[in-house]
């Protein structure tokens, strides 16, 4: 490699590291599997299976396989669907 280009190389590097201390931090997830999901959503395989048919869980097709973004599979609940937890049992009066 020549002098010029060992110089741009550091350059590059330099800028990049200045871009990268000025950006915020984001925590980057990979692609998890249909049994991760169901783990964390504490949920069957085969619930996440139907929830993808009804279109409730955004997913990636790639060839045979079904991988899922967890980030956008939380937001997508968010922001769709009403997510209660723990909700109290009213109390039915008897004639």
């Amino acid at each position: 490699m020549t002098r010029r280009g060992k110089r741009e190389a550091r350059e590059q590097k330099c800028m990049q590291n200045e871009l990268n201390a000025t950006e915020p931090t984001q925590h980057v997830e990979g692609l998890i599997d249909k049994t991760e999901v169901a783990r964390r959503a504490n949920i069957t395989t085969r619930t996440v299976d139907s929830w993808m048919q009804k279109g409730i869980l955004p997913y990636y097709k790639l060839n045979r396989r079904v991988r899922f973004n967890w980030l956008e599979v939380e937001a997508h609940i968010a922001r769709n669907y009403r997510v209660v937890r723990g909700a109290q049992r009213s109390k039915r009066r008897t004639p």
